[in-house]
């Protein structure tokens, strides 16, 4: 304003409506720039009943459906904190009634958690902190731990929102052999003076994931790099992966299967694992790969080359077992995901006895269903021929491949039209 005050200027809009009038007057004012890692500082739970704002050292929560200033109904503060999240309840539906929000609000043990994070402050160490919503005014923690000299917070909850782990960045620390971040984690229970600790780590910690409610893996950044899977009830390692160059961890939405690949300037191998029985099930590379997700039914992987690199953008669709189910080339692409879906669509499947992509399943296929490929037609002439053939009426050529495996797996002969690969999505400009 004129007079130097700040302004509110955090809008609400609601978007299931389309109108084009803001939710709520302005009921709040940004004063500092955002820093990547502790983004976001605006949150709704998964139900989207509470929304939560971090404004200073200030965390404001509001009505979720409903963000005005007055209803505003609680503040948590806390010196220095510079990030936060809410734990995931495992409620699908927002579709409840006020009665029902309150009810649950009001219940003896209310289903929704913060986290909140206080960074390293000269020799005082970080402090990761596990707060009930509502009961701020006590200032009680249901769980607190003093981690390591860090800077920076990265979370990651179980779907259940029982444990956190809280996976630490340190920016200046002289003792670290990996340049001069150190990464650490720390493993936390969601309960009334729950277990805490810090996960034990020998060099460094590459990457940290849960696998599922009860287990999460970590990758030590040794040489060559060690992956171990814990006991997430006691932070206790039961097994160990062995020794190989991987720097992600990446496990299906299930947590059947677990996939672990070396990627951004490591030699791309994905190693992908039954979990329930702790076997390696197949392997696959793709040393390029600059995005990689399971689809929701834990079935297919995708990774996938894109902008900015300029050269070999592609996807490629794996099975839950290594095998090459497709591949998508682009003169330019931007962006690749797999389509969402809400847990409980798709059941938890093991994998299947023969195997959907065993050796010869396509090629059986393809046989049974495909015609005479005709002439060899050479790869700079083959959009020329395929043209004519068109203009023809004839039969198009079979392609390179890949893209005829799929059909066939499909169930469509090489001259159907194209079929876009459930739970995946491309985008090209």
């Amino acid at each position: 304003t004129a007079d130097g005050k700040p302004t509110n200027n955090l809008l609400f809009w609601r978007l299931s409506t389309g109108d084009s009038e803001s939710l709520s007057a302005p009921i709040a004012s940004f004063r500092s720039l955002m820093q990547e890692w502790a983004w976001p500082t605006v949150a709704w739970t998964d139900d989207e009943a509470i929304l939560a704002v971090l404004l200073g050292s200030t965390i404001e929560f509001y009505r979720g459906g409903d963000p005005t200033l007055e209803s505003r109904e609680h503040k948590l503060r806390i010196k220095g904190v510079q990030s936060f999240s809410l734990a995931p309840t495992g409620t699908n539906s927002t579709e409840f009634t006020e009665a029902q929000r309150q009810a649950k609000l009001s219940a003896a043990s209310s289903p929704y958690r913060i986290a909140t994070f206080v960074p390293a402050s000269g020799p005082r160490p970080c402090q990761v902190s596990i707060w009930e919503y509502g009961k701020f005014n006590e200032r009680e923690e249901l769980n607190v731990w003093a981690g390591t000299i860090a800077q920076q917070v990265k979370w990651r909850w179980t779907t259940d929102g029982s444990k956190l782990l809280a996976s630490t960045t340190s920016v200046n620390d002289a003792t670290s052999s990996n340049y001069t971040e150190r990464h650490a984690a720390i493993l936390l229970h969601a309960s009334k003076n729950g277990f805490a600790c810090n996960v034990p780590v020998e060099h460094n910690c590459q990457d940290i994931q849960f696998v599922n409610n009860g287990q999460f893996a970590m990758i030590d950044a040794s040489l060559p790099m060690r992956t171990r899977l814990f006991d997430a009830r006691n932070c206790e390692p039961v097994f160990d992966f062995g020794e190989s160059s991987v720097n992600r961890i990446i496990a299906s939405p299930h947590g059947r299967f677990l996939a672990l690949g070396g990627f951004l300037g490591l030699h791309g191998r994905i190693a992908f694992w039954d979990m329930n029985k702790r076997k390696l099930m197949g392997e696959a590379n793709h040393h390029t790969a600059q995005t990689w997700q399971w689809a929701p039914d834990s079935r297919t992987f995708l990774t996938a080359v894109h902008h900015p690199r300029k050269a070999d953008n592609c996807i490629k669709i794996w099975s839950y077992n290594g095998h090459p189910i497709a591949e998508l080339a682009f003169d330019e692409l931007y962006q690749a995901s797999m389509r969402p879906a809400l847990p409980g669509v798709y059941p938890d499947r093991g994998q299947d006895r023969r195997g959907p992509f065993a050796k010869g399943h396509f090629a059986a296929k393809a046989k049974a269903s495909a015609p005479n490929a005709g002439k060899y037609v050479p790869p700079q002439r083959r959009k020329a021929a395929e043209a004519q053939q068109r203009r023809q009426g004839g039969a198009r050529p079979t392609g390179s491949g890949f893209a005829d495996r799929l059909r066939a797996e499909l169930g469509q002969g090489p001259s159907a039209g194209p079929r876009t690969l459930a739970g995946a999505e491309k985008s090209k400009n």
